[in-house]
């Protein structure tokens, strides 16, 4: 046989090996739907902690873009320091726009805080200020690296960007994340001994079928893939059923908050959807054909 025709009957082996597979999940109608539920449910706290975890951050990022970072130089800089600051903030493609406050100016700036009256503080008493430089961000700005950056200036004293806010929310952000992870764990756990005994149902009902297989010479991975297939269409379809809620609750939710809470800058669904689908998917699959391998090999073993 050539090889178009070898591969014509692999092609036409597995698309056998597929349509057994969707046929063992109809027998089983009642396993196969509890199997994609508890699918359904991990996927579904994988999705909302990912997307929680990544909001919480974008709001993190959104408050500290709005809010100006104050960059505090060394007492007695020079010239040359002053413009080492200037330059690298130039070059930053997530600074807005700068401003340089001189001694003066910050002195003025803190008689308009406190209404206090021009002239009451006497020539010489700014020199308790620093200089400083005010930095506004743009919406690419990555804060952590640019202030991180800022502090590694021979010249900056002190960077001021409300870090304690920003930290709390990374904080409370990554908490959620492992929170997640725990619980995906162990409803991944109880997903995993569903699907596999789903399948190790539909192997029992067919043993002698498979005991017929093996003693004319079918190969343990011919007697495998319809039972692959079959965990990977509960992990598929599961997935896909988590990616449309998902993607439905989140539209529904951005909906609400408009009008509730406009103050809330969510991550819009569109820009993480693909991703997070594909990593559903894959998570999924993974779940279906990890059941499905336990399954056949402890019955091959067995047989």
């Amino acid at each position: 046989m050539n090889r178009e025709g070898r591969m014509t009957l692999k092609a036409k082996t597995l698309f056998h090996c597929f349509k057994e597979g969707w046929g063992n999940l109809a027998r089983n109608s009642l396993m196969s739907l509890a199997s994609i539920g508890t699918v359904l449910v991990s996927l579904l706290v994988l999705g909302g902690v990912s997307l929680l975890a990544l909001n919480l951050n974008h709001m993190a990022d959104m408050a500290l873009q709005s809010t100006k970072i104050r960059v505090l130089l060394k007492e007695d800089v020079n010239f040359d320091a002053t413009e080492q600051v200037r330059f690298w903030l130039q070059r930053q493609s997530g600074v807005e726009s700068y401003q340089f406050i001189s001694k003066q100016e910050g002195l003025m700036r803190l008689e308009g805080i406190f209404g206090i009256e021009e002239g009451v503080f006497r020539d010489g008493d700014e020199e308790f200020l620093p200089e400083e430089f005010e930095v506004s961000l743009n919406s690419d700005a990555d804060a952590e690296k640019l202030v991180t950056g800022l502090l590694s200036l021979s010249s900056v004293e002190e960077v001021l960007y409300g870090q304690e806010f920003y930290s709390q929310v990374r904080t409370v952000s990554k908490i959620a994340f492992i929170g997640g992870i725990i619980v995906l764990l162990l409803v991944g756990f109880a997903t995993l001994l569903i699907i596999t005994n789903t399948i190790r149902l539909t192997v029992f009902a067919r043993r002698r079928e498979i005991e017929i297989m093996s003693l004319v010479g079918a190969t343990d991975w011919y007697i495998r893939w319809p039972y692959i297939f079959e965990g990977l269409l509960i992990g598929i379809i599961g997935s896909l059923l988590a990616a449309l809620l998902l993607s439905r609750g989140y539209y529904f939710l951005e909906r609400k908050l408009v009008n509730v809470a406009s103050f809330l800058h969510l991550v819009t669904y569109d820009s993480v959807q693909l991703h997070l689908t594909w990593i559903l998917i894959g998570v999924g699959a993974a779940f279906g054909l990890i059941g499905s391998l336990i399954s056949v090999k402890r019955f091959l073993r067995a047989s």
